[in-house]
């Protein structure tokens, strides 16, 4: 997995298309059940308690910078708000920036397997 740089506007962990060679191996170990097989993306996840997200400024504008540690490793994202739980997301809006950060942004000709 690698960050989206510049962070500020792709600030999500994307899965490195060019050097994964097990597809779907992180969606049973990711600790946050927040990765999905696009076609199994849900339209109505529903957070737990405490739950992290992050996001640009524009999109999540009350996010405050957070540091932490998980599993022995550092984590630092510049725009983050933790939620009471209960609220419901639609991950199909975020496949468009997706796309684009394989089409036009850092991830541009990952997906070339030419």
């Amino acid at each position: 997995m690698v960050l989206g740089d510049p962070e500020e506007k792709w600030p999500w962990l994307h899965i490195d298309a060019d050097t994964c060679i097990d597809r779907g191996a992180f969606v049973p170990e990711c600790p946050y059940d927040a990765i999905f097989p696009e076609e199994e993306a849900p339209f109505d996840f529903v957070t737990l308690p405490l739950t992290w997200i992050a996001n640009t400024v524009k999109l999540l504008p009350d996010g405050q910078p957070f540091e932490s540690e998980f599993d022995r490793q550092s984590v630092m994202v510049l725009n983050a708000n933790r939620l009471e739980g209960g609220k419901v997301f639609d991950f199909a809006r975020d496949f468009a920036p997706k796309y684009e950060f394989y089409l036009d942004g850092p991830g541009n000709g990952a997906l070339d397997m030419d």
